[in-house]
């Protein structure tokens, strides 16, 4: 009764963006970031794809966050946006590489949101990829 009162809060908190810290923890450990500009310009971008997505697909990224935020907590007393940068990759990669298809599908999820968002950054795209841009232009 208590993790579902929990859960409910979790979920439906927008104003203080709770699963956000979740969300940053997780991305600095899929993609090292180069300099704080690099991080401030994800987070920015996280932000404005986390507002503009639709409420039903922000649900389910906000429980598979919440998962993972609670699933350290028997093992290292901590949720992970507590844990330090080593512990958090070891909690990536025991998600990554996991017994439970569920897990992995998980993971795969949210390194699959964490890399649309990086690559949406113009700065971050490499400059064979974007030829499209050029190629569609009008001019």
């Amino acid at each position: 009764m208590k993790i579902y009162f929990f859960l409910s809060f979790y979920v439906k908190s927008d104003k203080n963006m709770r699963y956000f810290k979740t969300f940053l923890n997780l991305a600095e450990v899929i993609i090292p970031f180069d300099n704080d500009e690099s991080a401030k310009r994800f987070e920015t971008r996280a932000k404005e794809f986390f507002d503009n997505m639709p409420q039903d697909a922000k649900r389910m990224f906000k429980i598979m966050l919440f998962l993972l935020e609670i699933s350290t907590i028997p093992r290292y007393f901590k949720p992970f946006s507590s844990l330090g940068y080593e512990k958090r990759a070891k909690v990536v990669e025991r998600w990554m590489h996991s017994y439970l298809m569920r897990k992995r599908n998980i993971m795969s999820a949210l390194k699959g949101l964490v890399s649309l968002i990086y690559m949406s950054i113009d700065e971050n795209l490499p400059e064979d990829l974007k030829y499209g841009d050029t190629a569609c232009s009008v001019e």
